[in-house]
């Protein structure tokens, strides 16, 4: 998580993260400006991450609370947030013309998130197998990495997370 913090520290707003009038009060960007970014509960992220970029904020912005979003985000709700949408933001935001050691930061998180996922306490994360590969997927074109691991970790909740997944994808075993 440090890395990403350090990485992403420099898109701090200089000001007030503007956005649409209509959707939010003038009251709610400040209040997201003035809270310290390691303050940020999911609650207070989630109108923003909601909105980031379509009505709220630009890629910059974005790219400094992602951070705190990527962090919150598998322990707790951050809105209305889904995972699939953690990552069309980061595409949104322009993520194939990223520096490469943003790449790298967001890279480590999804690997570390991976490992985590596979061998806490099963449903003690928000997230699933499904999830953590979707999101690699989409962002770095190759899960190979991730799927080695899975198939080298021996923990229960590895095992129950590729059953999950058998059955999120709608398998039926013939009779």
């Amino acid at each position: 998580m440090e890395a990403l913090y350090r990485v992403f520290a420099r898109y701090a707003p200089a000001g007030l993260v503007m956005g649409c009038m209509h959707c939010m009060s003038e009251e709610e960007m400040a209040r997201l400006t003035a809270t310290p970014l390691r303050a940020h509960t999911g609650e207070s992220l989630g109108n923003y991450a909601f909105k980031a970029m379509t009505t709220w904020g630009t890629e910059s912005d974005f790219k400094y609370y992602l951070p705190r979003i990527l962090e919150l985000f598998p322990f707790q709700s951050v809105g209305a947030v889904f995972p699939e949408l953690v990552a069309e933001k980061i595409l949104m935001a322009g993520w194939k013309d990223w520096p490469e050691e943003e790449h790298v930061a967001v890279r480590t998180y999804v690997e570390a998130l991976w490992d985590l996922l596979l061998t806490c306490e099963v449903d003690s994360m928000k997230l699933q197998a499904e999830d953590v590969l979707g999101w690699a997927a989409r962002l770095f074109d190759d899960v190979d990495a991730l799927l080695s691991a899975w198939e080298r970790n021996l923990a229960p909740a590895a095992d129950v997370h590729i059953a999950r997944l058998v059955e999120a994808f709608g398998y039926q075993p013939e009779s």
